[in-house]
């Protein structure tokens, strides 16, 4: 006897729905805190994965352990640069009745915007997908951040003012302006910060310095012999705008333009 084909197709859709098991509730609870804890590391942009790994080591919480860190060779901007591995340990038989306990593992990837899990149009595959718990899995600590930082020293104003004040007639390159400004500059606390250098533009017989970027900049101004201290609107001092640098001291108009 034939079996008419859409019986066939009811049959093996029917198996196949059979065949899918939903995931056990301790693993389902284990995805949301690692989901919870991607979501809680897209409050800000971040250069690599492991600026990414050290700022889930501050917020990590005591029920997921971060137990790899996987960076990806130079992805173009925008694309997975690399991913946290993380695991929800063994769930104490004491506390449920029945299911797998565990333990769960996870990979999440991120890019230079956060976690792709959260990001609006990613078309990628899915940002945080269940993994194989490594039989040797042990608790990773992330490398420490030993990038330098340029940071703006609390006499900044005082050292470029002091600079513009002495200088004559004819004016000195804006090179050599800078270094003098550099050469008064404080020496800022910690082993990974240095003073955030000056930028200097001449324009018309006005000097223009600043010092900083779109988060802290320093603007000073010399125009006619007086120097002044200068605030931007913040819309103009990031980037693809006038941004922190000597020429914007120099702009006509630092007020918002919106």
């Amino acid at each position: 006897m034939r079996i008419p084909l859409v019986l066939l197709a009811v049959v093996f859709l029917v198996a196949g729905c059979a065949s899918i098991a939903p995931a056990p509730p301790q693993q389902v609870a284990a995805r949301e805190r690692v989901e919870q804890l991607a979501s809680d590391l897209n409050d800000e942009n971040r250069d690599d994965i492991n600026s990414f790994a050290r700022a889930a080591a501050e917020i990590m919480p005591a029920d997921l352990i971060l137990i790899g860190i996987t960076p990806r060779e130079t992805p173009p901007l925008g694309e997975v640069f690399g991913s946290l591995q993380l695991l929800s340990p063994k769930v104490p038989e004491t506390t449920v009745s029945s299911g797998d306990l565990g333990p769960f593992c996870f990979s999440v990837d991120f890019t230079y915007y956060g976690a792709t899990e959260f990001m609006s149009g990613w078309d990628g595959p899915d940002g945080i997908v269940s993994i194989e718990c490594p039989d040797d899995a042990t608790a990773v600590t992330p490398p420490a951040d030993e990038e330098i930082y340029p940071v703006v020293v609390p006499n900044s104003f005082e050292a470029a003012s002091s600079v513009l004040r002495s200088l004559g007639s004819p004016l000195p390159s804006s090179d050599a302006i800078a270094a003098m400004i550099a050469d008064l500059l404080e020496a800022p606390a910690g082993d990974f910060a240095v003073a955030a250098p000056p930028s200097v533009a001449i324009e018309d017989g006005e000097v223009g310095v600043a010092m900083g970027d779109e988060n802290d900049c320093v603007l000073v101004r010399l125009a006619d012999g007086v120097v002044e201290q200068l605030y931007a609107a913040p819309v103009l001092l990031q980037p693809g705008e006038l941004g922190c640098n000597g020429g914007t001291a120099l702009y006509p108009d630092l007020s918002s333009p919106h």
